[in-house]
């Protein structure tokens, strides 16, 4: 038993390391998703370890104190009384078709702009139906369904950019114009997200202005890739930590809950984040009232 313990503990260990290492290997970063669950078996393990006290305590202390983080991370309050700008961030689900819930709760919480991922043949009158309310629109073919930008603003003309599952769009919001882009990427190591960040960042540094970033990024708000996201843009993640995806493997869900949707902004203001539901998807949305923005 004190083997097997041991076992959990040593390879646990490695496991939780090596989450860290996201910028010297992408492997980090498909690591980093279970980050939190292995910090727990890791802890657990090195206290019944027959290791010396001088070990055992020391190393599980740490684990406390990195679970203690990602709790306090996870349920830090945010409050806006009133919102300069309004995002409502979705990934419609490429086999879905039109949500009209969806639209009504876009809608109904007066988004100012929306950022949409896997818009395909089957959602696409989801555009239309939303272009009475948002008719300024921009959209760009991605794998399985495009990404789009929509708003209540008008565009500054000619500002349209397709990127590597990227649309942006700046805007003429009331307080200046600002950048509005949506990004989908894909999953990490193996598959090609560090690459595609990689061919986003020249993208995302062109973008001269305030920027703000909804997405399905498809890694967590720890990972090196969201990092090059931030600082390839002039942005940070908003908002508090929360699950947005529940993996699945062949339409069946494996229970572990993923927060792989963000929005992300720059300049100084305060900003809160709510989860909205899934409706036809399979990825809950996230709306985000950011108090002000850099101009």
């Amino acid at each position: 038993m004190h083997a097997l313990v041991m076992f959990v503990a040593i390879a646990g260990g490695l496991l939780l390391a090596g989450g860290y290492l996201g910028a010297l290997h992408p492997l980090g970063d498909s690591l980093a998703v279970v980050r939190y669950p292995v910090i727990v078996v890791v802890t657990l393990a090195v206290i019944w370890t027959p290791w010396p006290r001088r070990i055992r305590w020391p190393l599980a202390l740490v684990g406390l104190v990195l679970l203690a983080q990602h709790v306090w991370l996870g349920s830090r309050p945010d409050a806006v009384n009133d919102a300069a700008l309004v995002v409502y961030q979705k990934n419609l689900l490429w086999s879905a078709g039109l949500d009209t819930a969806l639209g009504q709760d876009i809608q109904a919480l007066r988004a100012d702009v929306v950022t949409l991922q896997e818009v395909s043949t089957a959602n696409q009158p989801m555009l239309g139906a939303l272009r009475a309310g948002f008719p300024t629109q921009t959209l760009c073919p991605f794998g399985v369904g495009g990404v789009a930008v929509l708003s209540r603003w008008p565009r500054v003309p000619g500002s349209d950019r397709c990127g590597a599952g990227a649309a942006a769009m700046q805007v003429v919001s009331p307080a200046g114009p600002v950048w509005v882009v949506s990004i989908h990427l894909r999953w990490p190591w193996p598959y090609g997200q560090a690459r595609q960040v990689a061919d986003l960042v020249p993208f995302l540094e062109t973008l001269q202005g305030p920027v703000v970033i909804g997405g399905d990024f498809n890694t967590v708000a720890w990972s090196h890739a969201l990092r090059r996201i931030e600082r390839a843009s002039g942005t940070k993640r908003l908002g508090r930590r929360m699950a947005t995806y529940t993996l699945n493997w062949h339409g069946q869900r494996l229970g572990l809950h993923l927060g792989i949707d963000h929005v992300l902004a720059s300049g100084p203001g305060a900003a809160e984040t709510a989860r909205r539901p899934r409706f036809r998807s399979d990825h809950h949305g996230v709306l985000a009232r950011i108090s002000d923005h850099e101009t």
